[in-house]
C-alpha cells in the first residue's frame, strides 16, 4: 500500500461505517485498525465527533421565543434551521429529548 492510500479522506458516512463494523467486531480498536490500516487517532477523533450531541457539534446557541396570550407556546429554533414550537411548561426533559431526536 503506498503513501497516498494510507492518506485517504473518509467521508462522515464512510466513519459512521468504520466505527460500526468495529464496535460490532468485539476487537480492541488498536487491533482492528492496525489490520484495516486505519489510523486510531482518527478513529478515536471520529468516534467522539459522531457520539457528540448535536449542540455540542453546532458550537451554537438555540434561539428560544416566547408568545404571549392563550396558548402561550415556546418556539425554539435550531443551528440547522428546524423550528420546535412546545406549549409552555413543557418538561425540560421532554424538550431535551425532542432535540435529541432531531437529525
Amino acid at each position: 500500500m503506498n503513501k497516498r492510500e494510507r492518506r485517504k479522506r473518509r467521508s462522515r458516512a464512510e466513519w459512521e461505517s468504520i466505527i460500526a463494523e468495529q464496535e460490532s467486531s468485539g476487537e480492541r480498536v488498536s487491533t482492528w485498525c492496525r489490520q484495516r490500516h486505519v489510523h486510531a487517532q482518527s478513529f478515536y477523533q471520529w468516534r467522539k465527533r459522531l457520539r457528540s450531541t448535536p449542540e455540542e457539534q453546532a458550537g451554537s446557541f438555540i434561539r428560544i421565543e416566547a408568545t404571549e396570550g392563550v396558548g402561550q407556546l415556546v418556539r425554539i429554533h435550531t443551528p440547522k434551521g428546524y423550528r420546535v414550537e412546545v406549549p409552555s411548561g413543557t418538561d425540560g426533559a421532554y424538550v431535551r429529548r425532542l432535540l435529541e431526536a432531531i437529525p
